[in-house]
């Protein structure tokens, strides 16, 4: 069976082993979004017509449903299979982009809950680096149910970004995240989660008062479009920050480690790495700050950074 790749975390696009394949109108790529949304199950006409039209679909809804069917079959072979009232599309996982993101999304969201912000730091990257922008099924016909199924996956990549950040923050690269805190909130600034973060970094960064102006940015985001103030979470973190709160000191760098003296000075135990475990580090920190980029598009190229 040849292999493909369809990519919905953006524009709608499939590609083949000799490239990108041409799907033809957005009604077509709409119905081969929904049955990539379900794989390898059965999706009615009712709801490919659903997917197709906004509103409701026209009588002629299901004759265009199997034209669309017959081309997307020409195109796809036999993954594409007709069932009693609708069609199967069968996939792997990885070979549909948004499965591949919710996978390592939530590999990442998992370690990140364990503790393990480290092995967070790649699936999280990973993930955001299969956005191609950030909204996705562009090109679709507007209106249709699979509106809602975007906009959720939109949510879901800004939860991804935040995850990260909060990863990045665990290892104490504050300096590191604040650009990217910036771009995002610039065009989400009603994301209560990412202002602390911004907050805390600013803080670790050693500029208390950047910080406090962020929770006054938050608070007048907050009232002006939505009519409420910050929530309880947002409101600590800012009477922690003016006490200084020891709390807030930021974790030890992973890379470093304790020399512990001993009579003639030298490190006891066990606590200096050995020269293949520097190499290993230095190679996930090259391969971190490279993933790291994929945030960086995904926060919008286009945003400003938040004021410092």
């Amino acid at each position: 069976m040849q292999s493909f790749q369809l990519r919905l975390l953006g524009n709608v696009e499939l590609y083949d082993e000799g490239g990108a394949v041409t799907v033809g109108p957005a009604k077509r790529r709409a119905v081969l979004a929904a049955l990539a949304l379900e794989p390898n199950q059965a999706v009615s006409l009712d709801q490919l017509a659903a997917a197709a039209w906004a509103g409701s679909p026209p009588r002629s809804a299901v004759a265009n449903l199997r034209t669309h069917a017959a081309s997307l079959r020409r195109i796809l072979g036999g993954r594409l299979q007709a069932v009693p009232g609708g069609y199967r599309l069968r996939v792997e996982d990885r070979e549909v982009d948004v499965h591949e993101f919710l996978r390592l999304a939530h590999d990442g969201r998992a370690a990140l809950g364990a503790g393990a912000a480290r092995a967070a730091v790649l699936p999280l990257s990973t993930a955001l680096g299969l956005w191609q922008g950030t909204t996705a099924g562009r090109g679709l016909p507007g209106g249709t149910f699979l509106d809602a199924r975007f906009a959720s996956l939109d949510q879901q990549r800004l939860e991804a970004v935040e995850d990260l950040i909060e990863a990045r923050l665990a290892l104490a690269e504050h300096g590191a995240v604040l650009p990217v805190l910036g771009q995002h909130l610039a065009r989400h600034p009603l994301r209560e989660r990412a202002w602390g973060q911004l907050m805390l970094a600013q803080y670790r960064a050693g500029d208390a008062a950047a910080a406090l102006a962020a929770y006054h940015d938050a608070r007048n985001a907050l009232r002006d479009q939505l009519g409420v103030d910050p929530g309880p979470e947002l409101t600590a973190l800012q009477h922690a920050i003016l006490k200084r709160d020891p709390a807030l000191s930021p974790p030890a760098p992973e890379f470093a480690y304790a020399v512990i003296a001993s009579r003639d000075g030298a490190p006891a135990g066990d606590s200096h790495p050995d020269a293949a475990d520097l190499v290993r580090r230095a190679e996930e920190l090259a391969a971190q700050l490279a993933t790291f980029a994929a945030v960086m598009r995904a926060a919008g190229p286009e945003a400003v950074p938040a004021r410092r």
